[in-house]
């Protein structure tokens, strides 16, 4: 397939001047293309303005998820972080019962 000469933005400017109001035929001559050709790029453009609607939700909804998942790695943080000071709070065995156990080593 031949590579066009022109590329999507400019179609796609080309594209939003006829649907401001300017004539086909000055935009068709001005890119030296015929009615024909314009009429494609326009039906390719308009099948990709609903690919844009779909991308652009999709994209809100992987900012949602990222935010959902930095905020479970924090309260996971949070959680671990607790978890850890609660350890260190508590009293560690008595070695005297221990001791008397005869669960320790005596050197």
């Amino acid at each position: 397939m031949r590579k066009s000469r022109y590329s999507d933005d400019q179609i796609e400017a080309a594209i939003r001047q006829v649907e401001s109001g300017a004539p086909v035929d000055e935009i068709v001559r001005k890119l030296g293309v015929s009615e024909a050709t314009f009429a494609v790029w326009k039906k390719r453009l308009n099948g990709s303005t609903a690919d844009t609607g779909e991308l652009s939700r999709l994209r809100f909804e992987n900012a949602e998820l990222k935010r959902l998942v930095i905020d479970l790695i924090f309260d996971r943080e949070l959680c671990k972080a607790t978890h850890a000071r609660d350890e260190d709070l508590q009293p560690g065995p008595d070695l005297a019962k221990v001791e008397a156990a005869g669960l320790m080593a005596r050197t």
